[in-house]
């Protein structure tokens, strides 16, 4: 009886086998049959596995099921597989795999995109070449509605000579960066080249700040709030930090008993614009002082990065027009708060 029962077992594995596009002559399979743990493409497929609310998860296409999963150790011996049903089972049986093993699946697969369209795909060239592209095309959606975030500023990080430095984006294409004090004006845009999503950043200016930035960066998202950019030369992060509290001229900074917090005035530009009646931010540049005077003279600007080593803190911040040369000149408060959560 146990000698039928592994007959049967050997004989299912075979036929199973039977029903790939390219089928295994035995239980050893061949380098290009299987997708190593490792590989690109096994993070893609992961990724679109999981829960569409989950990190990283990829949710512009999903896999019909049922297919067959074959298991395979670092010597590509098959051993085990599974029928799988759903996703949840999919994320299971992938993350139970160790770094040296592999899998292969049942082709061909079907696949569901988002407007609801099943599509065969027969090779895992074709499932990766479709995965990347749906997610190529959410890049490119993230960055249109996140880069221009109001109140929003991204920070430089990864990078020894711009750490601390940062860019603010908006929605008609411009972008403003500072770095060591210093302002500079430019645009960017993303689009798709050699099915990879770039991030076109162009100062205007022939510095040597600009021509460090002024590249055509290879942009890959690591969650909402943070990307990576990378260039033939660079490979740097940029970190979302934003305030939501638009709505008075007195601005708590949550903090604690003995600690002067440190505030990025910057944050703060599309809110006080706002507060001004001033809804497209093109033609506008903000500066911030100690006093009024200062500010109505345009003199020493402070710097973007400001300690609050008082229960409240008034600045004073210059509005001006580049084209009319109308001028605002008002403050802001900022007060410590104990009461809330960093």
């Amino acid at each position: 009886m146990k000698n039928t029962f592994k007959l049967f077992s050997v004989l299912y594995v075979l036929t199973l086998f039977s029903c790939n596009v390219e089928p295994l002559d035995s239980l050893v399979a061949q380098e290009d049959d299987v997708i190593k743990v490792e590989s690109r493409l096994f993070n893609l497929i992961e990724r679109v596995a999981k829960d569409e609310n989950s990190e990283n998860a990829i949710s512009c296409l999903e896999f019909i099921y049922p297919f067959t999963l074959f298991r395979y150790d670092a010597t590509l011996l098959l051993q085990e597989n599974y029928v799988i049903t759903n996703d949840e089972q999919f994320v299971d049986v992938l993350s139970s795999l160790l770094e040296n093993e592999s899998i292969s699946l049942s082709l061909p697969l079907n696949i569901r995109i988002d407007n609801g369209q099943s599509i065969v795909v027969y090779t895992y060239k074709d499932l990766n070449d479709r995965i990347t592209a749906c997610l190529n095309e959410d890049i490119i959606e993230y960055c249109k509605a996140n880069l221009p975030s109001q109140n929003c500023i991204w920070n430089v990080e990864n990078n020894e000579t711009y750490d601390g430095s940062f860019f603010v984006f908006t929605n008609d294409g411009g972008v403003t960066y500072y770095y060591n004090e210093m302002t500079y004006l430019g645009n960017w845009t993303v689009y798709l080249m050699n099915n990879q999503v770039h991030l076109n950043i162009n100062l205007q200016d022939n510095s040597d700040v600009s021509t460090f930035w002024n590249f055509d960066w290879m942009i890959s998202i690591e969650n909402n709030n943070s990307f990576t950019l990378e260039n033939t030369n660079s490979t740097l992060n940029l970190l979302k930090e934003c305030y939501d509290e638009c709505s008075t001229s007195e601005i708590p900074i949550c903090t604690t008993e003995n600690l002067n917090p440190t505030v990025n005035l910057a944050l703060f530009n599309a809110c006080i614009l706002f507060q001004n009646g001033i809804f497209d931010n093109t033609n506008y540049t903000i500066t911030y002082h100690l006093n009024e005077e200062y500010a109505n003279q345009n003199v020493n600007a402070i710097s973007f990065n400001l300690e609050l080593n008082l229960e409240s803190t008034i600045i004073f911040y210059r509005i001006e027009n580049s084209i009319n040369d109308e001028i605002i000149v008002n403050s802001i408060s900022f007060n410590k708060e104990y009461d809330c959560e960093l």
